[in-house]
């Protein structure tokens, strides 16, 4: 027997269509659940990914910067002070005032006006 309402409303169906919304919004709410689980997972799963390649590159960066200062260290360390880049200066002035001398020489020897040069020092 079925009951019926005023209207003509039947109670059993109505009753069974919300049943049946209830069980599909039931249903809708665990799939975007395991969505979200699963989305939540994937988050950290590349959270750590991108921390371990960070860590890596940390790594190697600072590997570099040591391979760098060692560099930096070995060129300081042989690098000419001033006062020797002065001495080599010196030096290397009187070598040239030397040669420009002997071709000097050279030249009034060659054009007759001066005894042969000494042999180069």
């Amino acid at each position: 027997m079925q009951v019926q309402h005023r209207n003509g409303v039947n109670w059993a169906t109505l009753i069974a269509a919300v049943g049946l919304g209830i069980v599909l919004v039931g249903a809708f709410w665990t799939i975007v659940q395991t969505q979200f689980s699963a989305h939540s997972s994937l988050i950290v799963e590349n959270r750590a990914e991108i921390l371990e390649r960070n860590r890596l590159l940390q790594e190697q960066i600072d590997r570099r910067f040591s391979a760098t200062d060692k560099q930096i260290v070995i060129l300081e360390s042989t690098r000419p002070t001033t006062g020797e880049l002065a001495a080599t200066s010196k030096t290397l002035e009187t070598i040239l005032n030397r040669q420009e001398e002997r071709i000097r020489a050279l030249e009034q020897y060659l054009l007759g006006t001066r005894a042969p040069p000494s042999p180069a020092r």
